[in-house]
């Protein structure tokens, strides 16, 4: 828990490091943060508005959407919020720390967890597995004869071969 009350009277500024354990997320059966998240941020007045700028660095491990194969990869994010003690409303923009107390490691955890790509792959170019046979087609070329088209059309496909 970070006491903001000195940044948000303009007197300097805060800086904070953490460690995130979240190997407890679950995602469709997938624990990708094995390892702790790494963050360093601070927190500063600028211009009478408070503001948190955070960098997260971690190994981000998950099979591959395509061909299946577990792959890790590292990242380094940056993170920035705008903080406020107080607001009329429930408002997304904004960062909430009542009485300037703000827990930065439950609004890191949030950032990382809207962060988690809903497709990923183990590179741009990832061929899949193939549809017949099964076999990885990154590693091997296999000779399956692949059908074009939705075989969901394949009346409407009939109907234009009969004119």
């Amino acid at each position: 828990m970070l006491n903001l009350t000195p940044v948000s009277a303009g007197a300097g500024d805060v800086s904070f490091a953490c460690s995130l354990d979240l190997s407890d997320l679950d995602f469709s059966g997938n624990r990708p943060f094995r390892q702790p998240v790494k963050v360093t941020g601070r927190v500063a007045a600028v211009g009478g508005v408070v503001s948190l700028t955070a960098m997260a660095s971690f190994t981000f491990t998950a099979p591959c959407d395509l061909c299946g194969c577990v792959v890790e990869k590292n990242f380094t994010l940056p993170f920035c919020h705008t903080v406020v003690a107080e607001a009329e409303e429930e408002n997304d923009d904004f960062a909430l720390a009542p009485d300037w107390q703000l827990d930065e490691e439950a609004l890191l955890r949030d950032d990382l967890i809207l962060w988690v790509p809903l497709r990923f792959v183990c590179k741009e170019d990832c061929k899949g597995l193939c549809p017949v046979c099964g076999c990885n087609r990154n590693e091997q070329t296999c000779n399956c004869v692949q059908k074009t088209g939705d075989s969901r059309f394949a009346a409407l496909a009939r109907l234009l071969e009969d004119e």
